[in-house]
């Protein structure tokens, strides 16, 4: 289970029940469930709008401020019920979304647009990136640290992460006088 930000949930509220897994109120929660045998009971996530069934997938579960839950299956299948009003179980297989609103009885699964994919991957990345950039200390680029002049990747001893074990020049010494980097001689 992956728990996005600003999200509200109770695992287990029926701990006599080993069915249900977990009531989402509001946020976003991605599951990636394994199957064990054929038999396996179904386990079940619940909202306020929906019971999503599954036996073992990846899928998304988001609710938001109104109570209307979107599941996005990327592999596997679910089965979906609205909660409020009575009907029969959809099917939402890889790569379908579906929409529960609160106020309507279900409709169709439809297909994920592509740029979704694409939109998942791009934020994967970003916060990869981000992650390696606060465990090097955080002086990557647009970030700050150095000096205003821009001379902390190659041309100061302090701030420099070049990998050179180099002393700085001392002033003067390095052929442009005695300015500090940056400024120009004339």
């Amino acid at each position: 289970m992956e728990v996005f930000p600003n999200t509200r949930f109770v695992f287990r509220a029926n701990r006599f029940n080993w069915r249900d897994l977990i009531d989402l109120y509001i946020g976003k929660v991605r599951f990636h469930i394994q199957k064990l045998t054929r038999d396996d009971t179904p386990i079940r996530v619940t909202s306020p709008t929906a019971v999503i069934s599954v036996r073992g997938t990846v899928f998304e579960v988001e609710v938001d401020a109104v109570n209307d839950t979107l599941v996005y299956v990327e592999s596997g299948a679910v089965g979906v019920r609205h909660r409020l009003f009575a009907g029969e179980e959809v099917l939402v297989e890889t790569g379908q979304t579906m929409q529960v609103i609160g106020s309507a009885p279900l409709t169709p699964p439809q297909a994920t647009v592509p740029f979704r994919a694409i939109g998942r991957v791009v934020r994967a990345i970003g916060d990869t990136l981000a992650q390696v950039s606060a465990s090097r200390g955080g002086n990557g680029p647009g970030e700050a640290g150095g000096d205003a002049g821009g001379a902390s990747s190659g041309g100061s001893a302090s701030g420099s992460d070049s990998g050179s074990n180099e002393e700085a020049p001392v002033p003067g010494e390095d052929g442009q006088g005695s300015a500090p980097p940056g400024d120009v001689i004339p």
